[in-house]
């Protein structure tokens, strides 16, 4: 069976009904991902105020889990475009390492165990935030005036993307954690 044969009959599986789901949630990891989107033509990056646990409140990076049967770069991109009404431009570039976050309340009131991935990607279009989410612009200068108010993951995010996008070189960059508890990280 080819790869394009093997992809289109995962993606047929559908949702997994709501009450298996959550059992398969409560007891395996979920893989995910996250993207720092960089909007070229406002010289700005898009972030997500989260309007749902995990974190909510919390200015983060749009993403979250990663769509059966899809490869990881398309499942971000679809994940995206969902979240934030924009498009996406293929070519997301991964930076860093996979990183567990264990949250003691998920979305659904219990702990979790998600495994983050990390990319910066191109975003264009208009954004329309589905209803989990607020848009939140921000320039490289308004990052680095405000870099302490944020998430240790957003600021790990941030200061690559600010280097990337804007050339802006970040003393003391945010170091990649051996694993986040409730959004804190942990390094020994």
């Amino acid at each position: 069976m080819d790869s394009k044969s093997v992809l289109r009959k995962l993606q047929s599986r559908g949702f997994v009904p709501e009450g298996d789901y959550d059992i398969i949630r409560r007891n395996s990891p979920r893989i995910c991902h996250d993207a720092i989107i960089y909007l070229p033509g406002q010289k700005k990056i898009l972030l997500a105020v989260r309007q749902q646990e995990p974190s909510k409140g919390d200015v983060w990076p749009f993403g979250g889990g990663q769509k059966m049967g899809f490869p990881m770069k398309d499942s971000l991109k679809k994940l995206i475009e969902k979240e934030s009404g924009l498009a996406v431009a293929l070519g997301a570039q991964f930076f860093g390492k996979p990183v567990d976050h264990l949250w003691s309340k998920g979305p659904k009131g219990e702990p979790v165990h998600d495994v983050g991935n990390y990319y910066t990607i191109l975003g264009c279009g208009e954004i329309s935030p589905d209803k989990l989410n607020k848009a939140r612009l921000i320039t490289g200068e308004e990052y680095m005036d405000t870099r302490e108010d944020f998430a240790h993951w957003t600021k790990v995010g941030m200061d690559r993307a600010v280097e990337r996008f804007f050339g802006i070189k970040v003393k003391g960059k945010t170091p990649f954690p051996r694993y986040y508890v409730d959004a804190i990280p942990v390094f020994n």
